[in-house]
């Protein structure tokens, strides 16, 4: 039993101890049971062994909940974490193809259809796409928080809304959990530009809920006599402001006047004109 070795692949794994590694190394159930009663390891509700003097973290837990369960991927809010997207809670959220026996204490199972295309692995661990992990999202977040999610993955480019479409297509099926609130986010943002800022979601929330005509989310002011100029989000047909810069319009005036702004096109912008 080389302890060192243990003791390496453990800090790797996040202070999880393999359960097929012990068995490599030949470390007997007794002897497990020894380390545990004498301090040096402890048992997740999974039944893991982990090293007892390395703290209780997310990684941890995942590690320790896909090794309890073979064959799952972290998804829904876990992966979510996993992909720097920002959701509340710190379960521990599998998904596994059904059929499949697991101990999944501590840990939110789901049992449905995995395909190859659905996984990936991101930080070390096996993980659903981001577009899978979206349309997931369906089933455990309100829609205006699943809104902002499918919007900040858009518009940090970790997705395009066609393969959003192909995934949610492929996935979508009277009875599944979520799938209608997950259609009407996609409805919702069909053919329209994502928001930029919470403020400016906020904003056309409060205007979908009075019911007055939608803005445009994106516009193109002419400023630069006859060159594309300038382009800002949120310009309203009727009013000619942006939703977005009503909350930035200091800041917006001072690097106008600096110079510092140019256009979408590389047209420099007009401080005069703006």
């Amino acid at each position: 039993m080389d302890q060192a070795r243990i003791a390496r692949r453990a800090a790797r794994a996040h202070g999880v101890l393999m359960p097929e590694l012990l068995d490599a190394e030949g470390v007997t159930l007794r002897q497990r049971q020894r380390r545990v009663a004498n301090g040096e390891r402890r048992r997740l509700p999974n039944r893991v062994l982990v090293v007892a003097a390395v703290p209780t973290t997310f990684e941890m837990l995942a590690t320790a909940a896909l090794c309890a369960v073979p064959g799952s991927a972290l998804s829904h809010q876990s992966a979510a974490s996993i992909h720097d997207c920002d959701v509340p809670g710190q379960a521990i959220y599998l998904t596994v193809t059904p059929g499949r026996r697991s101990r999944a204490t501590g840990a939110i199972l789901h049992q449905t259809r995995l395909d190859p295309c659905d996984l990936t692995t991101r930080r070390g661990f096996r993980v659903t796409t981001v577009e899978r992990t979206l349309v997931d999202l369906g089933a455990t977040l309100g829609r205006t928080r699943l809104q902002r999610r499918f919007e900040e993955q858009l518009i940090q480019r970790r997705t395009t809304f066609e393969r959003l479409e192909t995934t949610f297509a492929r996935l979508a099926r009277p009875g599944r959990t979520g799938i209608a609130r997950t259609r009407s986010v996609l409805e919702l943002l069909d053919g329209q530009p994502p928001n930029e800022s919470e403020l400016e979601a906020m904003f056309h929330r409060l205007i979908e809920a009075a019911s007055i005509a939608a803005p445009d989310r994106q516009t193109t002011f002419d400023w630069a006599r006859g060159r594309s100029a300038a382009w800002m989000p949120g310009a309203m047909r009727s009013m000619q402001i942006t939703t977005a810069a009503v909350a930035d319009r200091i800041q917006l005036r001072r690097r106008l006047l600096a110079g510092s702004l140019r256009s979408r096109f590389g047209s420099p912008w007009r401080p005069d004109r703006a």
